[in-house]
């Protein structure tokens, strides 16, 4: 079963990572088939090549992110498991999705989610969730992958973030979001925050701050870069047994930020072109703006929405189509920068 992909692009082909969830039974270390890695090569006409086990363990929660070097070569950010613990690597690839390089972003042994990373001026920085804390934490890594800067927390919490998500800023910044409880720690319920951290040093630029307070579960941040600040999608989850489609407290979610963080304009509720409660929210990344794509649920099938929000703040959406599988599937969803 898949738990998370990611899409990274380097010149004119794709590289799709897919990270298994593993699997419950009598193999494996820990009594079971354990969470995997793979790779699958795109050429540029779409053809997708044999899928490469790339990791045969790795922690399913860490995911995978794809960075483009300015050398065209593809940077892979993952997180192993090994010798009882989990740490998160970054990899070079080149042609035939070989390893170039591998280093040891964290060293300590641990519980890591959601590790990002994106391409700045100079080289990388790489974000994560650790389990310990539950807190997020970036570093700055050299072009060559040589160099680490020290390890930055950015967040003093109670409760334990989570959906963490990163893209980097022409202006030498790169924004982070993220589902973050501290205002409800025990139920669990979070709110979108934000922070930006400074190319050079991976600290803090533009201080962590709420987006907005709601009395649902805020959740699936997706970011892209829009002006001078970023655009924000995120959904609001309604409890089970809810109807999601005719509650205007709860669905998907979408907001504008300047370069301090602050809401441009009050943050839209994205309907759709298809019926069904919005499920997630993905950005496109690669054009800029606020435009991407909604994956809705309805009684009986998925549907999957393209939308953007013009200058005047309008929202057109449009129907692409309706994937195969049950109304509950949870859907992984990327983009590949075409």
């Amino acid at each position: 079963m898949v738990m998370s992909v990611a899409v990274g692009r380097s010149g004119g082909a794709s590289t799709i990572a897919i990270v298994t969830r593993g699997e419950e039974g009598p193999r494996g270390a820990n009594g079971g088939k354990p969470a995997a890695l793979y790779l699958v090569p795109v050429d540029r006409d779409g053809h997708e090549g044999e899928a490469t086990a790339f990791a045969p363990r790795v922690a399913p929660a860490g995911g995978a992110s794809f960075a483009t070097a300015p050398d065209g070569s593809l940077v892979l950010a993952w997180v192993a498991r090994e010798d009882g613990g989990e740490r998160v690597h970054l990899t070079r690839l080149v042609a035939g999705l070989k390893r170039a390089t591998d280093m040891l972003v964290t060293t300590k042994k641990s519980e890591m989610r959601d590790v990002t990373v994106a391409a700045v001026d100079g080289g990388f920085i790489v974000a994560w969730i650790d389990g310990r804390d539950g807190e997020v934490y970036a570093a700055r890594v050299s072009s060559d992958l040589a160099r680490v800067s020290e390890h930055q927390r950015l967040t003093t919490a109670p409760g334990d973030a989570s959906d963490l998500t990163m893209t980097a800023h022409p202006s030498g910044v790169a924004w982070l979001a993220w589902t973050d409880p501290r205002e409800s720690p025990r139920e669990g319920s979070g709110d979108i925050y934000v922070a930006a951290v400074r190319a050079k040093d991976a600290r803090i630029a533009v201080p962590e701050a709420r987006v907005l307070a709601t009395a649902a579960h805020s959740r699936s941040p997706s970011l892209s870069v829009s002006d001078d600040g970023v655009a924000l999608g995120w959904i609001e989850e309604a409890p089970i047994g809810t109807d999601a489609a005719g509650h205007a407290a709860y669905g998907a979610m979408l907001a504008v930020l300047d370069a301090r963080g602050h809401a441009v304009r009050e943050p839209a509720r994205l309907t759709g072109a298809s019926v069904g409660a919005p499920m997630s929210i993905v950005l496109d990344p690669t054009r800029g703006g606020a435009r991407g794509v909604l994956v809705r649920s309805a009684d009986q099938e998925l549907s999957i929405d393209a939308f953007i929000v013009e200058k005047s703040g309008a929202i057109v959406s449009s129907w692409l189509g309706a994937p195969e599988g049950p109304p509950t599937l949870d859907l992984s969803l990327a983009f590949d920068g075409k």
